[in-house]
């Protein structure tokens, strides 16, 4: 029994099988309604989820409510209306509750004119909301629609089961704002418009606005009063709701939609709209025969058996929605897997009959996600949306927070600069409590986050290259990224290279109308053609790089060097940008040097230091040639390299005596290293910045590096280092000399270098780095519209 001043449940927005003319164009092509929901199992979910009354809200239609009260002593009629600003056609959605069939045939002729439509539901005191106030219906929603609904209405959504919590949160703080007086200047303004709310008070209700039987009573109404329909409508007249439940995310909105394929497929006669009835003859509990498929996998049997089971009592909770989607991204990442294989390993081959026996598979699995990436697209734009109606209404801009920014790279796992370098960024901006998160990609079975913040998605193809078996590059799963985007609300994506990762990046970004940058790490078309040695392959490589830098919004650069090679791509200079970079000065810094750093390797003299990849496009070559001209006049010196690559097995063979090969070594170690060598010598010509240079420097070693390229920027020649022509053996060898054997000239130099290092500082960069994304993203952000004269009403 409810005693009268219980608090009531009730989900206001619940959409039935009758709901069956759709606004989109896929469903009208395909012939298909918006909700499958059989009118019972809408009743038994809403009761089983805690619902105290039960109404349905079919668009333009109450058959499906009356057939419901029919059959149901605890339910009312409500309708969702369509409603058109008859100016130019926009369209909002407002329900009406506890109506009858001669106020709906009315209010049906009169939706066509939200004027008349809201001035008749007034005079005739029937209770009404104002649906999802701040989403887009037909593309056409503006400022001037916003102000007049606020005079129009009494009461607000600003909970929905399928919409982000920013509309609630935008809401609340709209209508807290809302004053009398400017009511008074917006009727002023919309002279066409019923000026109904005078006081600028509103009622808040929720509803789940479900479509596909998962989402019913997500979010709800909740009241005090008789539990009737006139109940309800009395408690919203009198502004004594309040919403409850949870808001929406893409995963619940990806689920709906699962579920209107699933009853579209059942209408068809191709599938299972539910499961077997229960002993007491309710409906079965909800399973969509796609999501069923979707659950019921063999990689968690138990799961999925207790999922389907409990689906009926707890599927509209983030925790089950969770829990299903965990499981039919690891069922679409296998077929993706299988999907891919069937056409690029024949492909690869030179089978190209059997590759295109393979496409048909990509298709269909493509088609299988649609619905989460299309989801998450939606919620994103739509919370985006959200903000900037909000902030035209005058509201605190949510939205305009400092940066959370998303840095895509395909090399997370390799040890090189850029992988090591973002590392260190992570860890820095952590620091200075700035949101950056770094994302790769591996062969993990879903969206992992490791101890250093590191975000893997899982991938569908990986592929290592025959030039360079040490590099592996794989194609990540767009759905998790698109999540990720969404459920972190990243207002910023960058993109650090040009490979699978990158360009997934660019495309999950374009679709949720996220910013995305570039930043340009590795001459990528140079090392094509050093790693492959063929000039066509290196001309396609460096098309497909132009077209991707040319892709993004603007693209950092480390270097006036790389800005250069950037503009030789074609992008114009204006979308360029220079960002700082540093190196941890607390890691490496001169008080590191010990006498004997080396001895674990037999070196006990004056050291030559090298430390990166092992690899071709290093220059390496000219390196050992110029150590081998250096030894006769330096016996004592040692050429130390620290790193590893596909290059080392060759060097070792072709090396002079007295070169030392480490592998890789990293943090604390490799600092001491730095510190405790006598000179630093880096011949790399393809640099674009040169991590390693400026580390050597902060460590108080003296350099040598290219002439050409980035890392020249960082030395003062004849100071701090020599810049030469690592192709000329003489030029180097006499560089080493006067290092090695001028004392005074290398003391001066290596506290130079160290003063020199000051100006690339880890902490200093990162925060430079973030002014130049606040800066780009307050290019980037919508500025609030004023009211076009179109809009105005005479």
């Amino acid at each position: 029994m409810i005693l009268d001043n219980a608090v009531l449940k009730v989900d206001l927005h619940v959409h039935s099988s009758h709901s069956d003319a759709p606004y989109s164009w896929f469903l009208r092509s395909a012939g298909a309604a918006e909700c499958y929901t059989p009118i019972d199992q809408a009743y038994a979910l809403a009761r089983r989820r805690g619902m105290d009354l039960v109404t349905l809200a079919d668009h333009d239609t109450i058959d499906g409510a009356l057939e419901l009260c029919a059959r149901h002593d605890d339910t009312f009629v409500s309708v969702e209306v369509s409603a058109r600003f008859p100016d130019d056609g926009c369209i909002v959605h407002m329900i009406a509750l506890d109506v009858t069939e001669a106020q709906h045939d009315e209010m049906q002729r009169l939706r066509r004119n939200i004027y008349e439509l809201t001035s008749y539901v007034e005079h005739a005191a029937i209770a009404t909301f104002w649906c999802h106030p701040l989403s887009q219906v037909n593309g056409r929603l503006t400022r001037a629609h916003l102000e007049q609904c606020f005079l129009m209405f009494r009461a607000l959504e600003v909970r929905n089961g399928t919409r982000d919590a920013a509309h609630e949160l935008h809401l609340r703080d709209v209508s807290s704002r809302i004053t009398p007086s400017l009511l008074e200047a917006w009727a002023q303004r919309h002279r066409a418009a019923p000026f109904i709310n005078r006081d600028g008070r509103y009622a808040l209700v929720g509803g789940s606005d479900d479509h596909g039987s998962l989402a019913i009573a997500r979010a709800f109404t909740t009241f005090r009063g008789p539990r009737t329909g006139a109940g309800v409508a009395a408690a919203i007249r009198s502004g004594a709701t309040e919403p409850g439940g949870e808001s929406g995310t893409g995963t619940v909105l990806a689920h709906n939609c699962y579920g209107v394929l699933a009853g579209f497929l059942h209408a068809s006669g191709q599938g299972d709209l539910a499961g077997p009835a229960r002993d007491d003859g309710s409906p079965g509990e909800v399973s969509p025969s796609l999501l069923r498929s979707l659950i019921e996998v063999r990689a968690q049997p138990d799961k999925a058996k207790l999922a389907v089971e409990r689906l009926g009592a707890i599927g509209h909770t983030d925790d089950h929605q969770a829990l299903m989607r965990g499981v039919a991204e690891r069922m679409l990442v296998d077929q993706w897997r299988t999907a891919l294989h069937g056409v690029i390993d024949p492909a690869t081959r030179g089978r190209v009959a059997e590759a295109a026996d393979g496409v048909p598979g990509v298709l269909r699995t493509l088609a299988l996600e649609l619905p989460y990436l299309l989801a998450h697209r939606y919620v994103a734009r739509d919370r985006r949306g959200a903000g900037r109606f909000a902030a035209e209404l005058g509201a605190r801009q949510l939205g305009r927070k400092r940066p959370r920014v998303a840095v895509f790279t395909d090399t997370i796992d390799d040890v090189n600069g850029v992988a090591l370098g973002l590392r260190r960024v992570v860890a820095e901006a952590r620091r200075n409590d700035l949101e950056l998160h770094v994302v790769g990609c591996g062969p993990v079975p879903s969206l992992q986050v490791d101890g250093d913040g590191v975000v893997r998605l899982p991938s569908i193809y990986d592929h290592r290259l025959a030039e360079y078996p040490e590099m592996a590059w794989s194609v990540p799963h767009l759905p998790p990224l698109m999540r990720f985007l969404d459920e972190q609300q990243i207002n910023l994506v960058q993109c650090s290279t040009p490979g699978p990762v990158g360009l997934a990046a660019l495309a999950a970004a374009r679709l949720a109308g996220i910013p995305v940058i570039g930043q340009y790490h590795t001459d990528v078309p140079e090392y094509a053609l050093r790693l492959t040695g063929d000039p066509a392959v290196a001309a396609l490589v460096r098309e497909v790089v132009g077209w991707f830098y040319r892709a993004m919004d603007h693209v950092l650069v480390p270097s006036a060097w790389v800005g250069d090679l950037v503009q030789g791509l074609g992008v114009a200079a204006d979308r360029l940008m220079r960002v700082p970079r540093g190196v941890d000065r607390a890691l490496f810094k001169p008080e590191r040097r010990r006498p004997d750093a080396f001895a674990a390797w037999g070196v006990t003299g004056p050291v030559i230091l090298y430390v990166g990849r092992l690899s071709r496009e290093k220059g390496l070559d000219h390196l050992l040639e110029a150590f081998r001209a250096v030894a006769p006049s330096a016996p004592c010196a040692r050429l130390v390299l620290v790193g590893d690559g596909p290059l080392r097995a060759e060097l070792e063979r072709t090396a002079p005596p007295g070169c030392v090969f480490t592998g890789t070594v990293t943090g604390e170690a490799l600092a001491t290293l730095y510190a405790s060598a006598h000179v630093f010598v880096f011949p790399s010509e393809t640099e674009t910045f040169g991590n390693a240079v400026v580390e050597a420097q902060a460590s108080g070693v003296p350099v040598i590096v290219a002439a050409t390229g980035a890392t020249a920027e960082h030395v003062v020649d004849g100071v701090t280092g020599f810049a030469i022509d690592p192709r000329d053996t003489a030029t180097m060898r006499r560089a080493l000399l006067r290092l090695l054997e001028e004392p005074e000239l290398h003391a001066r130099m290596a506290r130079a270098a160290a003063t020199q290092s000051a100006r690339h500082d880890l902490g200093e960069a990162v925060r430079g780095t973030f002014r130049c994304y606040a800066r780009l993203l307050d290019e980037a952000a919508p500025r609030p519209r004023s009211v076009q004269r179109h809009e105005r009403v005479a």
